[in-house]
């Protein structure tokens, strides 16, 4: 296979000293990810193409290695990914991934941003957080262009806490999401024991009760438990991306959350062949 630079196919330019450092370090490795895969290619359009994904993004100084084991790492995450939700099309041609590209800086090891529709793993701790962040982007792609509300942009209420929703129609996409945060944040018409420990030990900032925060740890956590179930391990899709063990769901809330998170998933995954034009 002739050795080429991984490019970015969005706008992330290299220039200069960079471009020159990168026409004398071209020094790829593969890493075997998991028992039996094989890496067929790694030509970035022919994985966004089967994809749906927009774009890939790298930082200036991300080496040739560092991209060659993200591209490996997401070309089997997406194939995971399409076995457990059975979306046709993961990337809804507006969603893109930027490697180091992105970062905010301090302990952020990932983020996404709803304007540009662009997921960030920021380099080294991204690793294990796309599934939290893929999360947020169902929840504002869908929100924004397949079940839209002029009041409000995602799917789960972005910013909104407690048992403030702004939808009640029945058999929607928001519809099915409000059943799954409210199943979550109240068992028997009383608060959750997740809820309260988020209440508890999240104190007064309500970064850990917002409706789209909420979510995507659902997301997270369905996304570990649906892997399993296969029998599968990925690093890259999903590690916790949260240290504090009260930032999740608990077992048992898990368990009654699971089947109206798994009519949501179906639900969205009926809607996933849809195409944007940008």
């Amino acid at each position: 296979m002739k050795v080429v630079k991984i490019q970015d196919t969005g706008e992330s330019p290299l220039s200069g000293r960079q471009e020159q450092y990168w026409n004398h370090n071209l020094r790829p490795r593969y890493e075997k990810l998991r028992p039996g895969f094989k890496l067929n290619y790694t030509n970035q359009e022919t994985i966004l193409k089967l994809s749906g994904f927009k774009a890939f993004e790298y930082g200036h100084w991300t080496t040739q290695n560092d991209r060659f084991d993200f591209l490996a790492a997401a070309l089997v995450s997406f194939s995971d990914m399409k076995k457990i939700t059975g979306f046709d099309n993961l990337g809804f041609d507006k969603i893109g991934v930027a490697y180091g590209a992105r970062g905010k800086g301090g302990k952020v090891a990932a983020h996404f941003e709803p304007h540009s529709y662009m997921i960030n793993l920021t380099k080294p701790h991204g690793f294990g957080c796309f599934a939290h962040e893929y999360g947020h982007a169902i929840d504002y792609f869908f929100g924004g262009y397949v079940d839209p509300d002029g009041r409000i942009y995602s799917l789960s209420g972005g910013r909104l806490t407690g048992m403030n929703f702004r939808t009640e129609k029945t058999g929607s996409l928001r519809y099915y999401m409000k059943e799954v945060l409210l199943c979550m944040l109240q068992e028997n018409g009383k608060p959750s024991e997740s809820y309260r420990r988020l209440l508890r030990y999240g104190g007064e900032n309500d970064y850990w009760v917002r409706h789209t925060e909420l979510f995507a740890r659902i997301f997270e956590q369905w996304t570990l438990y649906r892997l399993k179930t296969k029998k599968i391990e990925n690093h890259f899709l999903t590690q916790r991306k949260y240290s504090e063990h009260w930032a999740y769901l608990t077992d048992k809330d898990f368990k009654r959350v699971l089947p109206k998170m798994n009519r949501l998933i179906r639900e969205i995954a009926a809607k996933s062949a849809i195409r944007v034009i940008n």
